[in-house]
Formats: C-alpha cells, sequence, structure tokens
C-alpha cells in the first residue's frame, strides 16, 4: 500500500486479518486508526486509554490483529460464516446443533 493508495482506500479487516500486528497509525501501511475508521490522534488517544488492546515492542506500540478482531466482534462473524459452509457442505457433525438467532420468538 503506498500513500497514494491510503489516501483512495483505507485500510479493511480483510487487509489485517493475516497480520499478527498492526501499528496503532502508520503513513503508508495498514494501521489500526484505518480499521477502526478514526483519525491518528483518536486512535493514539483510544490506545493510551486502553480503548484499543496493545502491546508495546521496545519503543513500538503495536495492536495485536486477533484482540483487535475481538474487539470488533468478528470472531463471532467468522464462526457463524464457518457454521453455515459446514452446513453447506453437508457437514457430518454429530455434536448438538447450537443456532445464532434465538428461535422461541
Amino acid at each position: 500500500m503506498t500513500s497514494d493508495d491510503r489516501a483512495s482506500k483505507p485500510a479493511t479487516l480483510d487487509d489485517v486479518r493475516g497480520l499478527g500486528t498492526i501499528p496503532v497509525w502508520h503513513p503508508t501501511k495498514p494501521d489500526a486508526a484505518d480499521v477502526l475508521g478514526c483519525s491518528r490522534n483518536l486512535a493514539y488517544r483510544m490506545a493510551e486509554r486502553g480503548e484499543i488492546p496493545t502491546i508495546r515492542l521496545g519503543s513500538r506500540v503495536v495492536v495485536p490483529v486477533p484482540a483487535l478482531l475481538r474487539m470488533l466482534g468478528e470472531d463471532a462473524v467468522l464462526i457463524a460464516d464457518r457454521a453455515e459452509t459446514a452446513g453447506q457442505a453437508g457437514s457430518s457433525h454429530d455434536g448438538p446443533r447450537v443456532s445464532l438467532t434465538d428461535e422461541r420468538a
């Protein structure tokens, strides 16, 4: 991603999903500010307040991508997608069926 790309296309969850960590903000690389859709200043303030999960690596502060995805509720979406895909493939799952919706209504 070049600086021109950043101006036209901010990083998305798909851009960072396979990465271990990302910076809170970076001028040319995918970062937490882009994923959260906020400014650099707000991303750093959120990190200082503990609202974004961070790890200090020497003088650098980075955001662990799995923790960021969990914070955004991405795990639940991935689990639902996997369950739907398994159901379409005719999975022979012997365990109990779990519904993500309330079927009592």
